[in-house]
């Protein structure tokens, strides 16, 4: 992914004329200062030049059918992104990124792209504009600052996300400047909390439903007990009465449903009945036998929300919840195994502790729902809570939150429920949580073992938004042990075998097995990971990342990293991308999520830990390239002189003016 490029460029710059100017004082001891002078100049402009902001003006460009071209894509990219409308940003970018090909050097172009990736699935790939977009012109928005951090946020970067949400709160002077404070707080607190949570990463492997979502949003899924039907909602085309609505440009919600067909769940379609209308019909709950089904249909108040019964193969006409509906937003609802207890979100003035809270109704003797109830500060906060779930036996509630210890967004959590009272909500973790939002948690299965069903932004979905299950695992083995020979007995699972204990595992063919685990006994201190895509699984290994406390150092070489972002190396420097670094062995499993590209993935020992890398580059540029496409999210470059590793700083006081050296050397042997 692009997380660092062009950071700190004006620095480098400044480094670079100090040392051109100190060389020309050197040169000119030998009297021949003015023999090289020419040489320095050029290079001194083409470095300049490197920073300068390209308008998109004919004058500029000397390829007038490639500037026409351009020009066409921007215009048409600015016609939608005028419009500020979340679903346009995509389409937007589309044309922006053709334009920006043909100039890489706009400001407001990277700024603009920047604001479209914010709003994409994968919302980390906004960082790298943002940052070329303040290199180009530091000026470039009020808000550039705030922007850069929340792709850091997005990134899993968390100090540095802090360190700019400080200095971005620290220069604003707006009105409301104490509002904006309040937020940045939140912002830092997402951070640190993120920090805590990225570093005790759940056991837990995650897939995208498939062939449910679709490329418009898909969510809130609803799962009967035995997990054979599962009734959600959807804005794709062919909606009930093919309407748009207007505040979004997005077709209208509809309800639909899908079926278990052994382990695959079938193709959707629109439920039966009479759920669906012309306007806004969203799944928000749904009985464990499946035959009550509540939804939320926005058409007064806000949003109201209706019951529905399975009878005679249909699904009846609708009835209000009565007292559960007022007049403002009621958006979700979960019931209990025994039709008594039915919890609902609503962000009433009257009784909510701030935004949308979490109420519990009771079904009384006449088959009325009571006054709904607010169930505590225990569970709510001042921030939004949505999605609720209910465990079968009703001791166990899921939410998603804004507020609590959330690491950006919505995070899904649990609370149990003890005496009566409801216990202090506990983050569900990551990775199943991001900065992102994560939401409409179904959770079947006993706490520590459970799998289950919701609805998240990712940069893998189909959609903006897309329908996922999690199993979580016990034991790494026991995904070494499940049967993938099952579905291709040609495939299964080998310890890489270094002569030490490992939990490092490896897909790879029958044939294959022999020869890898000689070539890696051969080679005690680097091994040879061959990757082979058979699966999706996320997994991670808490064991392993409570040993993760190399932060200092790593930080320190992604620092330098940033200031050698355009040297030409000498032959006996190569670089590699590094993707992990631990204490212990990172099983493959966690290795798979870490990086999930087809390079061998290369393993060595250094400074006591274990590093893992990809790639063997002569040239610094290649190495940052392959590190911005790998799709590892913490990915940096690191060297090697004369096939040792060493700090990149050594590399950058060697290389940095390299082509000027060569020549020095040359002119004084």
């Amino acid at each position: 992914m692009n997380y660092l490029y062009y950071f700190k460029t004006v620095n480098l710059y400044n480094v670079k004329f100090i040392q051109v100017d100190f060389l020309l004082k050197r040169l000119n001891i030998f009297g021949i200062k003015y023999i090289l002078l020419l040489l320095v100049t050029n290079l001194i402009v083409t470095v300049s030049a490197f920073a300068q902001d390209i308008e998109f003006k004919k004058k500029n460009f000397t390829d007038e059918i490639g500037f026409n071209e351009a020009q066409a894509n921007l215009k048409k990219g600015d016609d939608l992104f005028a419009k500020q409308k979340k679903w346009l940003y995509s389409q937007a970018l589309e044309f922006y990124l053709k334009a920006n090909t043909f100039n890489p050097n706009n400001s407001i172009l990277n700024f603009k792209m920047g604001i479209c990736y914010l709003n994409s699935t994968d919302k980390a790939l906004s960082l790298n504009y943002f940052i070329k977009a303040q290199s180009l012109k530091p000026a470039i928005d009020s808000k550039i600052e705030y922007a850069i951090a929340q792709g850091y946020h997005y990134s899993l970067m968390f100090d540095d996300a802090i360190q700019h949400y400080k200095k971005f709160e620290s220069e604003y002077n707006g009105s409301d400047k104490v509002e904006i404070s309040k937020q940045i707080n939140k912002k830092i607190n997402e951070c640190e909390n993120g920090k805590i949570l990225v570093l005790t990463p759940l056991k837990v492997k995650i897939e995208n439903v498939g062939v449910v979502n679709s490329k418009y949003r898909d969510g809130s899924p609803l799962v009967t007990a035995d997990e054979k039907l599962m009734i959600f909602t959807s804005r794709r085309e062919g909606s009930t009465g093919d309407e748009i609505d207007p505040n979004e440009l997005e077709l209208y919600e509809d309800v639909y449903q899908s079926t278990k067909d052994g382990s695959n769940w079938t193709a959707p379609k629109k439920i039966n009945g009479n759920v669906n209308t012309v306007s806004h019909d969203a799944s928000v709950g749904l009985s464990f036998d499946g035959k009550l089904l509540f939804i939320y249909r926005g058409v007064i108040n806000g949003g109201d929300l209706f019951e529905y019964t399975y009878e005679n193969n249909a699904w009846s006409a609708p009835k209000s919840l009565g007292k559960i509906n007022t007049s403002s937003q009621e958006s979700s609802a979960c019931i209990s195994d025994d039709g008594k207890t039915l919890y609902v979100v609503s962000d009433r003035p009257d009784k909510s502790i701030g935004m949308r809270d979490i109420f519990v109704s009771h079904l009384n003797d006449k088959g009325d729902w009571s006054e709904p109830e607010n169930i505590g500060n225990d569970v709510n906060t001042t921030y939004d809570e949505e999605g609720v779930s209910l465990s079968k036996d009703g001791k166990t509630l899921y939410f998603s939150s804004t507020g609590h210890n959330s690491m950006g967004g919505f995070d899904m959590y649990r609370t149990t429920l003890t005496d009566g009272k409801w216990s202090k909500p506990e983050n569900l973790g990551y990775p199943l949580n991001t900065p992102d939002n994560e939401m409409y948690c179904q959770v079947f299965g006993e706490k520590g073992n459970e799998h289950g069903y919701f609805s998240a932004v990712r940069k893998e979905s189909i959609g903006s938004i897309d329908i996922y299950s999690f199993e979580m695992i016990q034991d790494p083995v026991a995904i070494v042990n499940k049967s993938d020979s099952t579905d291709n007995p040609e495939n299964y699972r080998v310890p890489v075998d270094n002569g030490e204990p490992s939990n490092l595992f490896v897909n790879v063919d029958k044939t294959d097995s022999v020869k890898i685990e000689k070539q890696i006994k051969t080679e005690p201190n680097v091994s040879n990971v061959v990757v082979k895509e058979t699966n999706t699984e996320q997994v991670v290994n808490n064991d392993t990342a409570k040993d993760i406390k190399v932060n200092v150092a790593v930080n320190k070489e992604i620092k330098a990293e940033t200031k050698v972002e355009n040297i030409v190396t000498a032959s006996n420097v190569s670089f590699k991308v590094q993707v992990g670094a631990c204490r212990r062995e990172i099983p493959y499993s966690e290795l798979r999520q870490r990086y999930p590209g087809k390079k061998d993935i290369l393993k060595e020992t250094h400074d006591g830990l274990y590093k893992y890398l990809i790639g063997d580059f002569n040239k610094y540029s290649t190495a940052k390239q392959e590190k911005i496409n790998c799709g590892t999210a913490d990915a940096w470059v690191v060297a090697y002189k004369e096939n040792k590793r060493v700090h990149i700083s050594e590399v950058i006081n060697m290389l940095s003016w390299y082509p000027l050296n060569k020549v020095l050397i040359n002119l004084l042997s």
